[in-house]
């Protein structure tokens, strides 16, 4: 059996794809729940997609990017699930599905606002659905006893990516001088992440010590003028050690459809509305073996990782530190 599973992954990684993204066939089912938040502030929605082989899985909290909701990145959830994470998706305070019929006319009209006022609830959100895994089990009667506390990943895109960083250890400038990070997840991934800022000074990407991999490419830019170079920095001024950058040549900041429908609302030509079926491959592939090797702790995900196998795909570059 061992040589046999050895030799599956030695054909299927030859083409650069990891070999786990075949592999990923388990049944999955997906249920919509709400969670209590303290003080009776409104219930937090969340997305729970999950293998239903009855076995103790590990868990994948996933963040939204601004505008977004517990119904996006279908692309990689369904992946992962499949794979045999149970996948937790949040819908933040930012999410378009919250606002008024009003609201969503303005963002239609002005397409590019800023809505980041829940940049400080975020990584409340993320803290929240970790301390509720019981209430989830409760509520999800086929979950019960099967979310695994020990063996916990977090990631996020966009804004989503921001959320990751923040949880991962990224320290908070702008006067406040704190950290809101979360010592559960073991890994993270931070798809189209932010460089330094005010709020998230340079010195502050020093405390990113947990594995995390990054992903962007060269047309990965937004109207507020940020640029992929810009992103690549979160990558460069973190501590090394398990760190890895995904690059994607013409990969924008929709890396070809993985937000999936989320986001019929929000299409910014060039931005989301982005079609490149390899690209999200690409995705697919980097983020499994990320989680396959630093939450399921799996040798030879490691292996597909360390050796850079998905350079083997034109125009893909992993950079690792």
């Amino acid at each position: 059996m061992l040589i046999t599973t050895l030799l599956v992954w030695m054909v299927s990684s030859k083409d650069g794809w990891y070999s786990g993204l075949e592999a990923a066939k388990s049944p999955i089912a997906r249920v919509d729940l709400k969670l209590k938040r303290p003080e009776g502030k409104p219930e937090l929605g969340v997305r729970v997609t999950y293998p239903k082989t009855p076995v103790k899985a590990p868990v994948l909290v996933w963040s939204h990017g601004m505008y977004g909701s517990q119904n996006g990145n279908l692309p990689l959830v369904e992946v992962w699930a499949k794979a045999g994470y149970v996948v937790i998706q949040p819908t933040h305070g930012d999410s378009a599905t919250l606002m008024s019929p009003e609201a969503r006319r303005e963002l239609l009209r002005n397409p590019n606002t800023n809505n980041t006022g829940s940049w400080n609830e975020r990584p409340l959100d993320i803290r929240l659905v970790l301390d509720q895994f019981s209430e989830i089990e409760a509520k999800v009667p086929e979950l019960k006893g099967r979310l695994d506390a020990q063996r916990i990943g977090m990631g996020g895109h966009s804004f989503g990516a921001w959320t990751t960083q923040v949880v991962a250890g990224c320290k908070l400038g702008g006067g406040l001088g704190t950290s809101l990070s979360d010592p559960r997840p073991l890994a993270f991934v931070a798809l189209s992440g932010q460089g330094p800022s005010p709020l998230m000074p340079a010195e502050g990407f020093a405390e990113l010590k947990r594995p995390v991999l990054w992903a962007t490419g060269d047309l990965d830019t937004s109207p507020r003028g940020e640029t992929p170079a810009w992103r690549k920095q979160a990558y460069e001024l973190a501590a090394p050690g398990d760190k890895f950058l995904v690059w994607i040549k013409d990969a924008t900041h929709g890396f070809g459809g993985i937000n999936g429908r989320d986001f019929g609302l929000l299409t910014r030509a060039g931005v989301t509305n982005d079609k490149n079926e390899e690209h999200v491959k690409i995705i697919q592939s980097t983020t499994l073996a990320f989680w396959d090797a630093y939450v399921k702790a799996d040798p030879a995900a490691r292996k597909y990782l360390t050796e850079k196998q998905i350079e083997k795909i034109a125009g893909v570059t992993l950079s690792l530190k």
